[in-house]
């Protein structure tokens, strides 16, 4: 597991995944954001999978580069993004950015079902298998 609580990989050829996990602050976004414009200069049509399934919290300045993400994948051609959460605040922040975006956010239940709905394969197992994050493309920057 990743020292941060967000993390940014190429899961498909077209496809990226955003977990977050604990507490996301402004800082933790900003981190990967470079990472997650680098992997849609590689992508056409990309669709996208954001699991916060393992958010505690988060501060209010995450939200805004929340917006920078969303604005980044319209910009670079982004068709979909799926949203796995538990937290009724971030599910209502994640809506209202891709609602002024004007980008269609579907929820999931889970991960597993996130990557069902953009058919692309089985989601790693999070229990009795190595971390999720330690398959799929990065950018070291």
């Amino acid at each position: 597991m990743s020292a941060s609580p967000v993390e940014c990989r190429q899961i498909a050829a077209h496809s990226l995944l955003l977990e977050a996990c604990g507490r996301v602050t402004r800082v933790s976004m900003l981190t990967q954001l470079e990472t997650f414009k680098t992997l849609l200069t590689r992508m056409r049509e990309a669709t996208w999978i954001i699991d916060t399934s393992g958010l505690d919290d988060f501060e209010p300045g995450a939200v805004g580069v929340g917006a920078d993400y969303f604005r980044a994948f319209k910009a670079a051609g982004g068709t979909k993004v799926v949203f796995v959460s538990g937290l009724a605040t971030a599910r209502l922040a994640a809506f209202t950015i891709a609602f002024a975006a004007h980008l269609p956010l579907v929820p999931a239940q889970s991960l597993a079902e996130a990557y069902e709905m953009l058919g692309i394969g089985p989601a790693p197992s999070r229990h009795g298998a190595p971390d999720s994050r330690s398959s799929g493309t990065r950018v070291k920057l």
